[in-house]
């Protein structure tokens, strides 16, 4: 990979935010916020071409935020309050047969992330003394609480192989990206200067994340731990950004690749 200034990608507009890529590359899913809330996959081309329009996979006065695609392109898994209490849901990727996979009894939960193998979703949920992480199959069975909820233990995202769950967490007093085992085991601290909402590169040798809600530059760390690198000064709100197969940094509205840094 040559090195040189990043290469701006056009993908959504400007009120596009919380990207997220299919396994093959070729399609990307998006909230729009404006009066309602939809879900819009668009389609990606090579470099050089002019990507289709979007269209709309999910159309809801309710909020609709946070897809996420499963491994095989198949489903999109998503937070909606569509049910009066915002749980996870799941869809066709045509937006086609949506359906409630989660009943918390009014603890809202978000953000949910496909285990690589495509058996298990991670989410986090808001709980009386904090928030904490939880995992389940693909069809909503077999709930886990992987964290005890005491703190706040937010935004989850699995590791490439499958074995560890990246999150942010106020365990140790300021929000800083953790790791831990599938099964919630051996939490270990891996930034130092804050962290939130981790992604690891497709080599899987660095760590992209935000450092808080309200400050949106994307980072890079080695996965354990070290160095806090800047990759990109400033994002318009810190979901914005998704980890592609072929090693870019997409961003709502402009995608980048990092031609300064061998780590995807």
């Amino acid at each position: 990979m040559g090195r040189g200034p990043a290469t701006p990608v056009e993908v959504g507009g400007e009120d596009a935010t919380e990207p997220a890529m299919d396994a093959g590359g070729h399609r990307v899913a998006y909230s729009r916020s404006v009066v309602v809330d939809s879900l819009n996959p668009l389609e990606l081309c090579e470099a050089g071409c002019t990507p289709g329009p979007p269209r709309k996979l999910l159309y809801s006065v309710k909020l609709a935020r946070n897809p996420a695609y499963s491994p095989d392109g198949g489903q999109i898994a998503f937070e909606s309050s569509r049910s009066g209490q915002r749980e996870i849901w799941l869809c066709d990727r045509d937006g086609s047969g949506a359906r409630q996979l989660t009943n918390l009894g009014g603890q809202p939960a978000g953000t949910p992330n496909w285990s690589p193998d495509g058996k298990f979703i991670v989410f986090d949920a808001r709980l009386p003394a904090g928030s904490a992480i939880f995992a389940m199959s693909g069809s909503g069975t077999g709930l886990r609480q992987l964290t005890d909820g005491s703190t706040e233990d937010l935004v989850p995202s699995w590791s490439r192989d499958g074995q560890r769950i990246y999150f942010s967490s106020k365990r140790t007093g300021s929000l800083q990206v953790w790791s831990m085992a599938a099964d919630g085991s051996g939490a270990r601290q891996i930034t130092q200067q804050g962290g939130f909402r981790a992604v690891q590169s497709n080599r899987g040798d660095v760590l992209y994340y935000a450092k808080g809600a309200t400050q949106t530059a994307i980072w890079q760390v080695p996965v354990g731990g070290g160095e806090e690198t800047l990759v990109i000064p400033s994002l318009s709100y810190w979901q914005n950004f998704s980890v592609t197969p072929g090693g870019y940094l997409l961003r709502a509205g402009v995608g980048f690749r990092e031609h300064s840094h061998s780590v995807l």
